[in-house]
């Protein structure tokens, strides 16, 4: 919409968002990340995932002294963290019943800091 009247986002960190095409392993490229992440921000950090990823991630859940969560797109509706790491958006759209508006969802959940990664 042309002349759409658009706010403007109230928490600007100077900081845009890294979005990365991850050639080898999602686990370790996610785990690059969080490692990034925690030295970043002081504190939550959520890795959220399409469920292809879950069981591959689910290692980083607790991690940086229980400062990280994975989490289920469907579950981050109300949530936010300081920082996020989303994997593979598109399989997020495709697997989610809601599509592109749960993933609109998973990419405002971020206060700070946010990763994309996507699958090659």
């Amino acid at each position: 919409v042309p002349d759409a009247d658009i706010p403007d986002a109230v928490r600007e960190t100077g900081v845009d968002p890294v979005d990365e095409v991850v050639e080898g392993s999602m686990a370790s490229a996610a785990a690059d990340a969080v490692d990034q992440l925690l030295g970043e921000v002081e504190g939550s950090i959520a890795v959220i995932a399409a469920g292809r990823w879950a069981d591959r991630l689910a290692g980083l859940d607790g991690a940086g002294d229980g400062r990280v969560q994975v989490i289920d797109p469907l579950s981050t509706k109300g949530l936010e963290w300081d920082a996020t790491v989303v994997v593979d958006p598109d399989g997020i759209t495709v697997e989610s019943p809601g599509g592109v508006r749960v993933l609109y969802v998973v990419l405002t959940r971020a206060a700070h800091r946010m990763h994309v990664l996507r699958p090659a």
